[in-house]
């Protein structure tokens, strides 16, 4: 299978967005504890 080099990056520690072109993956590095804290806070 051949690697492609994702059009941008970009990851702050929490959310990591990968942009391939039109496509868009996010992927959530969230802890169950940080998920908690953030619904307590809302």
């Amino acid at each position: 299978m051949k690697r492609v080099k994702p059009d941008d990056y970009y990851n702050d520690g929490i959310f990591e967005i990968i942009r391939y072109g039109k496509e868009v993956k996010l992927i959530n590095h969230m802890t169950d504890e940080m998920k908690t804290y953030i619904k307590e806070e809302l």
